[in-house]
């Protein structure tokens, strides 16, 4: 709404909302408005003040913006195209994921994978959303497994996909879910030095070099931020204490300008409590807790261990390393995980979840080949 009066690069690009009032801070009153005005394009003129969102670039918004701005449709109709096209983005996502789960598993894990995405509520809640850009957080993990897959043999092909990959997360949902999106990379260097049984030396040199390009690709758009910042505030340090101030609010464990909880001893324990016993899926009553999957994934690891070690470590492995990547939000980004519970568990997703269900597809379809060949025997 605001660009298409004022040109894209209005507040340096970044996102936000309309306001009647320079002075009003009410939120979630405004935030509300939004969707109202959405459909009313004369109400909007009385909305003259913008509330921006300094914490990321916002090229979500840049770039729904310039698509309103070539679309023959209003306004109204092109957000609901994008929320179309971004649905499509997921689908598409989640197929890439599905179709290496069948080229290295086989087809009946790669069905267990789909199954369980189709009947997730958490995704279903994020998949149409333009602001969290679901798609956006497993693109540097799937831009790792494809490479590890298909070019292995070029190492600086892809350490450079992989700075595109975090530096175009980035540039469209920002720094959200951050620590999750970038342990998720590792989890395809896990295992397919495991699979390949490489030396440990040249398994810590390449993810050395995987961190500093991750790091790199985070700076990068840090750097954009920082400029927009500047350009909108007159000032870098300004963007500088923002940045820093934003991190703090998220993550520290003391009370900051009352928007922050006090951390008690025992917190992190009771924030874990709160993200394994929450319902896994809604449509389903009594409630799925978390941890009914977490015990199921783990028994299917211990089965599939016991079974063949050698075949099925790798897969095994690599689910449990990647746990560290939703565990890390909610242990370092505590504040954030503390008042934003009713979005957090998105985070067992990217990537743990899909990963422990296809253990769990491979363990099914071993049953199902021992249960065939006892027919036909």
């Amino acid at each position: 709404m605001e660009s298409e009066r004022s040109g894209i690069l209005s507040y340096s690009g970044l996102t936000g909302m309309l306001k009647s009032d320079p002075k009003d801070e009410e939120f979630k009153k405004n935030s509300i408005n939004q969707f109202k005005l959405l459909k009313n394009k004369s109400e909007r003129e009385k909305y003259k003040a913008y509330y921006t969102y300094n914490s990321q670039t916002g090229g979500q918004g840049m770039v729904y913006a310039s698509f309103n701005k070539i679309s023959p449709f209003n306004l109204a109709t092109n957000i609901e195209i994008l929320k179309n096209f971004t649905l499509l983005l997921n689908s598409f996502v989640f197929s890439i994921f599905i179709a290496w789960s069948k080229r290295n598993f086989g087809l009946i894990p790669a069905i267990a994978v789909l199954f369980f995405i189709a009947i997730s509520s958490w995704i279903w809640l994020f998949a149409a959303s333009l602001w969290w850009c679901l798609w956006a957080f497993y693109i540097p993990f799937l831009t790792m497994l494809l490479s590890l897959e298909f070019f292995k043999s070029s190492p600086v092909k892809i350490l450079l996909l992989t700075f595109i990959s975090i530096f175009f997360k980035c540039f469209f949902n920002g720094f959200e879910y951050i620590t999750t999106t970038l342990i998720a990379v590792y989890s395809p260097i896990v295992f397919y030095y495991i699979k390949d049984n490489k030396k440990i030396n040249d398994f810590i040199l390449f993810s050395f070099k995987t961190g500093v390009v991750l790091i790199a690709g985070v700076i990068a758009e840090m750097f954009i931020l920082l400029l927009q910042l500047k350009y909108l505030k007159g000032s870098l340090l300004e963007g500088i204490h923002h940045i820093l101030y934003s991190y703090n609010t998220r993550t520290a464990s003391v009370v900051i300008e009352g928007k922050t909880a006090e951390i008690s001893n025992n917190i992190y324990l009771q924030i874990l409590m709160k993200y394994v016993s929450g319902d896994a899926f809604s449509w389903i009553k009594p409630s799925v807790p978390f941890i009914l999957l977490l015990i199921l994934i783990f028994t299917t690891s211990l089965f599939l261990l016991k079974i063949d070690f050698k075949k099925h470590k790798a897969i095994v492995f690599t689910s449990w390393f990647s746990i560290i990547a939703p565990l890390s939000w909610f242990l370092l980004f505590i504040q954030h995980s503390n008042v934003h519970y009713h979005l957090n568990f998105i985070v067992w997703y990217i990537p743990f979840l899909p990963l422990g269900v296809l253990c769990f597809g491979v363990l099914i379809n071993i049953f199902i080949e021992r249960f065939t060949k006892s027919i036909f025997v």
